[in-house]
């Protein structure tokens, strides 16, 4: 799925304060064309520690400042791809990337 993206699709950090694994755990969902949303992963665990307090349990707008992989290994595989987001925080002078 992110292989598809421009970077310039519109990015939310949705809090899953309900999630079985970590309740601090942060879904990062990508709006598309025709009103498709799509979950393309989670915020690291130790990051989404910091964050999810902030967020108090609202999704929150972000832009995405990167996608990643998608080069050729030296042993001729093709690097996952990912994502880097621009997150700021409400309230913080601090801008986490």
């Amino acid at each position: 799925l992110i292989a598809q993206l421009t970077g310039r699709e519109p990015c939310r950090l949705v809090p899953e304060p309900d999630n079985k694994y970590d309740p601090n755990a942060i879904a990062v969902m990508v709006a598309i064309a025709m009103g498709s949303v799509w979950h393309i992963g989670y915020i690291p665990k130790e990051l989404a520690a910091q964050i999810a307090p902030h967020l108090e349990g609202e999704a929150l707008m972000v832009k995405i400042a990167e996608i990643t992989g998608g080069f050729e290994t030296r042993d001729g595989d093709t690097a996952a791809y990912g994502v880097r987001l621009r997150i700021e925080l409400p309230g913080l002078d601090e801008v986490v990337k």
